[in-house]
């Protein structure tokens, strides 16, 4: 019922156009026909796919469905990786948090030097499909197969698909069926045992431990040259760590970064852009 209401408001305040575009709208996102096209189409093209990003291009390797509907997706975050790629130079150094197959990772790759992305995602399958991905582009990155947390450890990851890019694998395991056991590492030791370098940008999409991988990653996010981090805050899913979006954000801004947001609860999801 209370979707006919919904239908007969936007019919009687808009008109019959944009009633037929919410019905359109409606079914292509909840009766399958989104993922239908996306089949479609991903069967329809080769194993990789080109995406452009103003002046990047890059290679990806798409021959799962969920490969191919993560960079078909790229147009929804296109301000984010503008964003993200505007900020960047020769001398930076970028890390990819919680990189599923690593789009954001071989899209900065040709914007900095060599050697100066390191990637982190604790799925193996991802990061079989980012190393492969970057050996493509010719992109020399380090991978770390683990998840970055406020401690070190062993734990259970939410294993909800087993097919590279599938973007569900959450460190929330209270409603999963499936888990797997991953490697936490606080990223202030992580750095101290490879001799990493600190980031100068930072990506961080982790499925709501977001404020874990801020707090294990303090002393890092506190250099002075640690000057910008793009933090996707899972609004559903960061209360299932025990974090709120205003904790995150005081979490940087007590590490005297400014907050500014590119996209603001977009799919449940918000884009918080820190810089110092």
């Amino acid at each position: 019922m209370q979707l006919v209401r919904k239908g007969i408001e936007i019919l009687r305040s808009y008109g019959p156009v944009s009633f037929v575009s919410a019905i359109f709208l409606f079914a292509y996102w909840n009766l399958g026909i989104r993922t239908i096209f996306l089949i479609y189409y991903h069967k329809s093209s080769g194993p990789t796919t080109n995406v452009i990003i103003g002046k990047i291009s890059a290679s990806i390797e798409t021959r799962t469905y969920y490969e191919f509907e993560l960079s078909y997706d790229l147009k929804d975050e296109q301000k984010t990786l503008e964003n993200v790629l505007g900020d960047t130079s020769q001398d930076d150094v970028f890390y990819d948090i919680g990189a599923n197959v690593g789009l954001y990772s071989y899209l900065f790759g040709p914007a900095v030097s060599e050697c100066k992305i390191c990637a982190f995602d604790p799925h193996a399958m991802n990061a079989a499909a980012l190393k492969r991905d970057l050996e493509r582009n010719k992109i020399d990155g380090m991978i770390f197969r683990l998840a970055l947390s406020d401690e070190n450890g062993t734990f259970e990851l939410s294993e909800e698909g087993q097919k590279a890019g599938f973007g569900d694998h959450s460190l929330d395991t209270t409603e999963s069926e499936s888990t797997v056991p991953v490697i936490f590492r606080r990223l202030g030791d992580l750095r101290e045992e490879y001799t990493l370098p600190v980031p100068t940008v930072v990506k961080i999409d982790v499925e709501g431990a977001e404020l874990d991988v801020i707090k294990g990653a303090k002393d890092t996010f506190s250099a002075p040259n640690c000057k910008t981090i793009y933090c996707e805050i899972h609004l559903d899913r960061v209360q299932s760590f025990g974090g709120s979006p205003k904790q995150v954000k005081d979490s940087l801004t007590n590490t005297e970064f400014e907050i500014e947001y590119i996209d603001e609860e977009v799919g449940g999801r918000s884009m918080m852009k820190a810089t110092k």
